[in-house]
């Protein structure tokens, strides 16, 4: 049976910011954390990319380099990685409307506060067990699956149950009833909401 891992890595140019959140990391009680990795230039970090899967990167905006604005491109866009999270770090404000486009999970001033760098891992960590999982479902005597992290909304149309992911729109037939049972395993809290998508009521 295949194991999953999470793994961390760090970036920053300035060695006394990386050691510090990758001792924090490595003292974080997470049992599925294998690897955390630091980094001071954007060229190691992106060799190292290449060959490795990370799953929560902290990231220095203005390394020596190239930019975070750089390395942040090459990962949504080119490699069109939508399922890395990202917390910027940072001295400086005005970074955050920039930035905005690349989907971060947060943004840590400098010096950093060892209470919000142990949030962000327990954040990142939190999604991405949650996208481990998968919703199944049936469309022309096939069955499909899809990761929950990818899922935006359910909506009923007539008969049928309209999802929209990350990557566009199934049209199956279900009912909400249905998609609520499968679902709430997962995302119901204790309030009864789902905070992690939208279900909405027939298309009008």
């Amino acid at each position: 049976m295949e194991i999953s891992v999470f793994n961390i890595a760090v970036c920053d140019d300035m060695k006394e910011i990386t050691a510090q959140i990758v001792q924090i990391a490595e003292q974080q009680s997470m049992k599925q954390i294998q690897t955390v990795k630091g980094f001071y230039s954007g060229g190691q970090l992106m060799e190292y990319m290449a060959k490795n899967n990370v799953d929560l990167l902290f990231l220095d905006i203005e390394l020596g380099d190239m930019t975070g604005i750089d390395i942040s491109r090459k990962i949504r866009k080119e490699d069109h990685n939508d399922t890395m999270q990202i917390v910027y770090m940072t001295g400086k404000e005005g970074y955050e409307r920039e930035l905005f486009d690349f989907q971060p999970l947060n943004f840590l001033a400098k010096p950093l506060n060892e209470a919000k760098v142990r949030e962000c891992i327990a954040m990142a960590y939190g999604k991405w067990t949650v996208r481990k999982h998968k919703f199944y479902y049936r469309k022309s005597y096939q069955v499909y699956a899809v990761s929950v992290g990818r899922i935006i909304s359910f909506e009923t149309d007539k008969r049928y149950i309209l999802m929209t992911t990350t990557e566009g729109e199934e049209r199956f037939r279900a009912t909400m009833e249905q998609i609520e049972e499968q679902t709430s395993r997962i995302f119901k809290d204790k309030s009864g909401s789902y905070p992690q998508y939208g279900i909405y009521p027939a298309v009008s």
